[in-house]
């Protein structure tokens, strides 16, 4: 084993395991974007996929992703609480409470949601030094990316390996997930808004 090898320094080139990642970066990204998009619309329209209501999400994908995320956060944090638990309705008290609960939890998701779209831009919108001629730390592949101000120019370089894109990817699968359940859990409470006086079934 050379001493360059025993070092952990190699030539940076791209694999298959950082084609694969970055592959699974873009599919992981275009699905959390879907479940913003289907969140929002379940809290405006709800059951709208029920009825193959199309108009809405047509216009949530024309905005960006940020803007979405934006308009997400906006419902549930502006929208008071009874338009999801109606006055007079069976288990109010208790509903009320945990509304509470999923909506702190549904603003960690999409603050998690935006913080994977910045790592992912990071990536996606970056030049990459990755022929084998440059030396770095081993599986690893350069980063590069250069943005001008009026009055200097930065320039980022970065070593990434497959992992640090893949724990981007699992970023965007648990925003998805949290995302995707309370918002499911909010649209429920508007669908069962139950009278109280309605017999108990349970």
């Amino acid at each position: 084993m050379s001493t360059t090898q025993a070092a952990g320094v190699g030539p940076l080139k791209f694999s298959d395991k950082h084609y694969e990642a970055l592959g699974r970066l873009v599919v992981a990204f275009q699905y959390l974007e879907q479940v913003v998009t289907q969140a929002i619309v379940l809290l405006v329209e709800p059951a709208a996929h029920k009825k193959k209501f199309l108009f809405l999400p047509g216009i949530l994908n024309e905005m960006s992703f940020g803007t979405r995320l934006r308009v997400l956060s906006n419902i549930v944090t502006t929208t008071d609480v009874s338009y999801f638990v109606a006055a007079g309705t069976k288990y109010e008290l208790s509903r009320r409470e945990e509304h509470l609960e999923i909506v702190a939890e549904l603003l960690e998701g999409i603050a998690l949601a935006g913080k994977a779209e910045e790592d992912r831009n990071r990536l996606i919108h970056s030049q990459w030094m990755g022929s084998g001629v440059l030396y770095g730390p081993a599986e690893s592949v350069l980063r590069v990316k250069s943005r001008m101000k009026a009055d200097k120019t930065q320039r980022q370089e970065e070593y990434v390996k497959a992992s640090d894109i893949l724990a981007i990817v699992d970023e965007m699968d648990a925003a998805a997930r949290i995302i995707g359940i309370k918002a499911w859990l909010l649209e429920r409470n508007l669908i069962f808004n139950i009278p109280e006086d309605a017999p108990d079934l349970t």
